[in-house]
């Protein structure tokens, strides 16, 4: 019997462990897109600027 709650401690604690992991990936992850996002919205910003002639130009 005693084996048997030793497994069972063990396969309790391996899902927690898949869990936290989870979670920390997912959070990365979520970081990563929004920062790209941010990255990318910035350089269509930049190249957008660049494209437009300037303000004082006569033509």
């Amino acid at each position: 019997m005693g084996s048997l709650t030793g497994l069972a401690l063990l396969v309790v604690l391996a899902g927690v462990l898949f869990y936290v992991l989870f979670l920390v990936v997912r959070a990365a992850v979520k970081e990563g897109i929004q920062q790209a996002l941010r990255t990318d919205l910035l350089d269509q910003r930049v190249l957008l600027n660049d494209a437009a002639p300037p303000a004082s130009d006569p033509t």
